[in-house]
């Protein structure tokens, strides 16, 4: 009986992580990894998507852009609290990946909007993202997408866009 409760306990635990143990892509000085989509609904027509960019490097590099082949735009957004409300704002076209940081796009903080979807996002599909950076150019990653909880910071009534 024990045995069941930890086997129950050990996936509640990696459950909560999505895609801890993703693939690490390296592209020149950058490391690109856990990237994940949110699921959707049928109909839905927007979604967030999440991953963390390390540069490894002496210089500051920049994101200049991304897209997908199931949304007509993909735009880099950030959460923050104005006045004990949660809002989202769209950061331009650019973020700045700071030599010798990480960049965590994630939920409650940057991440990526897919808007206009073309399809349903269903957990365990993967979908190629291209990443286009100032200098370093393009590159092409593949994100799974995975449920994500009810209690997200993004689905809080207090969320304004």
């Amino acid at each position: 009986m024990a045995m069941h409760f930890l086997i129950l306990f050990l996936a509640l635990i990696f459950s909560a992580f999505p895609n801890a143990n993703a693939e690490k892509i390296n592209f020149h000085s950058l490391v690109i990894h856990n990237a994940w989509i949110k699921e959707t609904p049928p109909n839905h027509s927007i979604t967030s998507g999440y991953l963390i960019i390390e540069n490894t490097g002496y210089e500051d590099e920049t994101l200049i852009s991304v897209s997908s082949s199931f949304a007509a735009k993909v735009e880099i957004h950030q959460m923050m609290m104005d006045e004990n409300v949660m809002k989202m704002r769209q950061v331009g076209d650019e973020l700045i990946i700071p030599a010798g940081k990480k960049i965590h796009l994630e939920p409650g903080g940057f991440h990526l909007m897919f808007v206009e979807l073309d399809m349903q996002m269903i957990p365990m599909r993967k979908h190629p993202i291209t990443l286009t950076f100032k200098d370093f150019g393009t590159l092409t990653i593949e994100a799974t997408v995975k449920s994500f909880a009810k209690s997200d910071v993004s689905n809080s009534k207090k969320h304004k866009h």
